[in-house]
């Protein structure tokens, strides 16, 4: 089977909105400056967003489109893929 790859190691990225780029840029920034995740209530804060369900909702949409996993549960389950 030359020139299949395992599927497994196949991530299909989705490009994002700006809106998403834009939460996404500021996941990525508060992990690395702080060295875990931001809650959903942080992400909110941080866009001055009246509602937590609208951070959910982005992260959602960023997670099905293959660049976060979300663990369920967790206050800041979110990974960086």
């Amino acid at each position: 089977m030359t020139g299949i790859k395992n599927s497994s190691n196949l991530r299909s990225m989705v490009k994002l909105t700006s809106s998403q780029a834009r939460v996404m840029a500021f996941i990525r920034s508060f992990s690395k400056q702080y060295g875990f995740p931001p809650t959903r209530g942080e992400i909110a804060q941080h866009f001055k967003w009246a509602s937590i369900n609208s951070a959910t909702q982005q992260i959602g949409l960023i997670a099905k489109k293959g660049h976060i996993k979300l663990i369920p549960g967790i206050a800041r389950g979110i990974v960086i893929l």
